[in-house]
């Protein structure tokens, strides 16, 4: 027996409507006449915090401008107070003392809102990450979900 598809699909076909592909990444159309799209993230990463979305690319762009931090992941984690807590696991640069978590919520609400701001902190030797050599995500969550509640 086979099957032609899913009976409840988790998200809807992407190839649903001839001649477009449907992604989840989200993006920003400058104003103006420019037609320049900034892509911002996928929304299967975006973290609903406290009644907010944070995005990990700009919160990781903001980490990665601290001189301790050679490499950072953003991730969220279940929270019962906020929905969902941003968290940041980091790659601390050589010779850099590992920043404390306070360091580096102040660093990034100098060029974000502070509830993009990390609540938790990971300092990590290395980030796990696929086999085309991006972040993954979903290991980070594995590794440190219930770890707070420890």
């Amino acid at each position: 027996m086979s099957a032609k598809g899913y009976r409840n699909p988790v998200s809807p076909d992407p190839f649903a409507e001839p001649g477009w592909f449907h992604t989840d990444d989200l993006g920003a159309l400058e104003s103006g006449d420019s037609g320049v799209l900034t892509v911002l993230g996928r929304a299967d990463e975006a973290i609903s915090t406290g009644g907010f979305t944070v995005l990990p690319q700009p919160v990781e762009a903001a980490l990665g401008t601290h001189p301790a931090v050679r490499d950072c992941a953003v991730f969220g984690l279940a929270d019962d107070r906020l929905g969902q807590r941003v968290v940041a696991a980091i790659v601390v640069g050589d010779g850099c003392p590992p920043p404390t978590l306070e360091a580096l919520r102040a660093h990034v609400a100098r060029t974000l809102d502070v509830t993009a701001a990390p609540r938790e902190l990971h300092v990590v030797n290395v980030l796990p990450r696929r086999g085309i050599g991006k972040v993954d995500r979903a290991a980070l969550v594995r590794r440190f979900a219930g770890e707070a509640d420890q």
